[in-house]
């Protein structure tokens, strides 16, 4: 068990160290950037998509469906220039039958979002969860030892994560909320089970 702890907590020291020089790794969902909208006109696959615009996108980029029907294209870039936009209109003319004009297309800017901000939804939620928990362990084992040790795994967990994605660079999008929320119940259910067989 020590020396488990011991590789939890230098794997959060590291975490500390990389995030202090080189911060999160933001992705495209959170980061500025920008997109434009290509209305198609029609229902389309967006990996037929992919393959349309790739050659006209340098670096990270992201495909999504727009409106009610899925009938718009939303291409999200770090930065698309006039030429690629004039590019990416002509090829998507080109496979879907359409006469867009690139002076009609225009490139929005998404501002760049703070983690304060992503994260504050979710830290009224998150305390209530882990109070719910708490709360169930006192309950349920009718000792003080085991809410700590509940509750300090819980913590430890969500640091341990971020520490993960601050030295791996993985990229935090929409995905990393979910996976928090995993992680979270993992170690409820994980820790509840210990504590039981151990009889903390």
């Amino acid at each position: 068990m020590k020396k488990v702890l011991i590789v939890i907590g230098l794997i959060v020291v590291i975490g500390a160290v990389m995030l202090g020089i080189f911060k999160f790794n933001i992705g495209l969902d959170y980061s500025k950037s920008q997109y434009i909208q290509i209305y198609i006109g029609e229902e389309f696959d967006i990996v037929t998509a992919n393959k349309v615009v790739k050659d006209a996108m340098k670096g990270n980029y992201l495909l999504n469906k727009a409106d009610a029907y899925g009938h718009t294209l939303v291409i999200n870039a770090k930065e698309i220039s006039e030429e690629t936009k004039t590019i990416i209109i002509t090829a998507i003319n080109e496979k879907y039958g359409l006469e867009n004009n690139s002076e009609d297309i225009m490139v929005y800017n998404n501002p760049n979002m703070r983690l304060r901000d992503l994260a504050k939804p979710y830290v009224m939620p998150f305390i209530i969860a882990v109070l719910i928990v708490l709360v169930y362990t006192g309950i349920r084992f009718k000792k003080i030892k085991p809410v700590l040790v509940m509750f300090i795994s819980l913590i430890l967990g969500e640091i341990l994560l971020l520490s993960i994605y601050s030295i791996t660079r993985i990229e935090i999008n929409r995905a990393t909320i979910p996976l928090g929320m995993i992680v979270f119940m993992v170690i409820t259910l994980y820790m509840t089970k210990k504590i039981e067989n151990k009889n903390i």
